[in-house]
């Protein structure tokens, strides 16, 4: 991981990057205008303006390569704190999560 880090320092800082755990790396995938592409975080690019003029900050992948993906989504500024919301779990919910998905992967391989 220390290389795709050094990789990195090129072109963002950590403070807006998210690089995933080392055993996620080669799973994670992006499509973007090339194809798909293997992806080791995530990047907050700078803020900017929609085609509507509102406030944005794009995110984009980070490829295996230690690049910036060629796709992004622009995130409207009023939205970002309901996006953040949304995606946080608190541990309660992460363990309901996994007890769900652990019980639809039983039923997946008892109906087969």
């Amino acid at each position: 991981m220390g290389a795709i880090l050094d990789r990195l320092a090129r072109f963002v800082t950590l403070r807006n990057a998210i690089v995933w755990a080392r055993q996620d790396m080669p799973t994670t995938r992006f499509l973007g205008r090339n194809g798909t592409g293997k992806s080791c975080g995530i990047i907050a690019l700078a803020n900017g303006r929609d085609d509507r003029g509102r406030d944005v900050v794009a995110l984009a992948p980070i490829t295996s390569r230690g690049e910036i993906g060629k796709c992004q989504i622009d995130v409207p500024l009023v939205d970002l704190v309901d996006l953040v919301d949304r995606l946080t779990i608190d541990r309660g919910d992460a363990d309901a999560l996994a007890r769900t998905v652990a019980r639809r992967a039983r039923e997946a391989t008892a109906s087969t």
